[in-house]
């Protein structure tokens, strides 16, 4: 039984420490992702911005004095489209990092609480051992007074039967 304990505890080690790795590259695999993600915005971002760059070298060339004004206009509606649109998607980065690191933390948490409950059942688990160590302890301490009891009451009425007959014996 202790052997099959033994076993059993390593096997529980093994899978715990498994769970842990698999955990541990699942955090990994999605931090990859977002970073990925986060470098194929600022890709998309710098795009845009060569593309707004090149329009602009374009209009400059080929606007005429009198389209100067219409274009500073146009100019300045898309930059102020762009820095809303940018604001927009620094918030929506922002607030996709935060919700990124929530998840991250609750994982934490989650394996933590994961850790200190396998704890909490390999210290219940050993409590339990122990007292039923305890109890086979007693029990064989209790068959061994019985054991003793028995024999000792044996040996009284073997010898109180030997003195009945040696008395009978010395009577006759």
């Amino acid at each position: 039984m202790l052997i099959e304990n033994k076993r059993l505890k390593a096997k529980e080690l093994e899978d715990l420490e498994r769970e842990k790795l698999e955990d541990i590259k699942a955090q990994q695999a999605y931090a990859q992702m977002l970073e990925k993600q986060e470098q194929d915005r600022m890709k998309e971002i710098k795009a845009r911005e060569d593309r707004q760059q090149l329009f602009m070298n374009h209009m400059a060339d080929t606007v005429i004095k009198e389209q100067d004004a219409r274009a500073a206009e146009e100019d300045g509606k898309i930059k102020r489209w762009e820095q809303q649109r940018e604001l927009a998607e620094r918030r929506e980065a922002e607030r996709r990092l935060q919700r990124y690191r929530e998840i991250n933390e609750r994982t934490k948490e989650f394996l933590f609480q994961q850790m200190e409950d396998r704890k909490r059942q390999e210290r219940i688990e050993k409590m339990n051992n122990d007292e039923q160590a305890k109890i086979w302890e007693v029990d064989r301490l209790n068959s061994l007074q019985e054991e003793k009891r028995v024999t000792e009451k044996s040996k009284k009425v073997n010898h109180d039967t030997a003195a009945f007959l040696k008395q009978q014996i010395d009577e006759k």
